[in-house]
C-alpha cells in the first residue's frame, strides 16, 4: 500500500467519524431538550391542579403579599455572596448624584407624609434597594416603591422621569426622578404595618 492510499484511508476513516459523531451531538441536544421541557410543563401542570383545589391560598399567598426580596437577598448573601457586585471606590468615569432629603414643610397624609418640595425636584434614593413596583397609586399618583435590604418598602409618589425600571437595583443617594411639581409623598411600610417618617430616617 503506497502513501497516497493511506492518506486516502484516513481520510476516508476521519469523514465517517465526523458524520457519526454530528447526529450524535444533535440528538442528544434535542433529547435533553425535549426532556427539559416536559418536566417543565409536568411542574407547571401540578403547581395549577395544586391551586385550583385552594383559590384562597393563591390569592393570599399571591396577589395580596409582597415577596420579601430582602429575605431572599440575605438568604442569597450568606451562602452565595453578595447579589449585586462591588464596584470599585472612587471611578472616575461614574456619574455621581449624591443628594440629601431636603423639603420645605411635612405633613401627615394618608399612610405617610406629604413634603412640599421645589418645582421638579430631583427625588434621591433614601435607602438601596430593588425596585417592586411601578405605576400609579390612588392618592399617591406615579409611585415607585424600593424595597430595602432590611425589607422596609419606600413609596415614592408623584415621580416622572424616572430611568429605572421593574426589579432594577438603586443605591442610596442615586437620583430616582423627578416630582411632578412641588409636592412628593414617602410611605414607609414594613411586614403589613407603615412607619412614622421622622422614627424611620433616624433609626439608624
Amino acid at each position: 500500500m503506497n502513501q497516497e492510499e493511506v492518506i486516502k484511508k484516513l481520510k476516508y476513516r476521519r469523514s465517517k467519524y465526523l458524520e457519526n459523531s454530528q447526529p450524535t451531538n444533535s440528538h442528544n441536544y434535542f433529547k435533553n431538550l425535549i426532556t427539559r421541557s416536559l418536566l417543565s410543563i409536568i411542574v407547571l401542570l401540578l403547581g395549577i391542579i395544586m391551586l385550583k383545589g385552594n383559590k384562597d391560598l393563591l390569592v393570599d399567598k399571591v396577589f395580596t403579599k409582597n415577596i420579601s426580596f430582602a429575605k431572599i437577598s440575605t438568604f442569597y448573601n450568606k451562602y452565595f455572596g453578595s447579589l449585586v457586585p462591588k464596584l470599585p471606590l472612587n471611578n472616575p468615569t461614574e456619574t455621581v448624584f449624591k443628594e440629601e432629603l431636603t423639603y420645605q414643610s411635612k405633613d401627615d397624609y394618608l399612610n405617610g407624609v406629604k413634603l412640599t418640595v421645589e418645582d421638579n425636584y430631583l427625588v434621591p434614593v433614601l435607602k438601596s434597594g430593588i425596585i417592586v413596583f411601578t405605576g400609579s397609586k390612588e392618592g399617591y399618583e406615579n409611585t415607585i416603591i424600593i424595597q430595602g435590604t432590611d425589607g422596609t418598602d419606600i413609596w415614592y409618589g408623584n415621580i416622572k422621569n424616572s430611568d429605572y425600571k421593574l426589579y432594577d437595583y438603586v443605591k442610596e443617594g442615586s437620583l430616582l426622578g423627578e416630582t411632578k411639581d412641588n409636592t412628593l409623598y414617602l410611605v414607609f411600610q414594613k411586614e403589613d404595618k407603615f412607619l412614622k417618617f421622622d422614627e424611620y430616617l433616624t433609626q439608624d
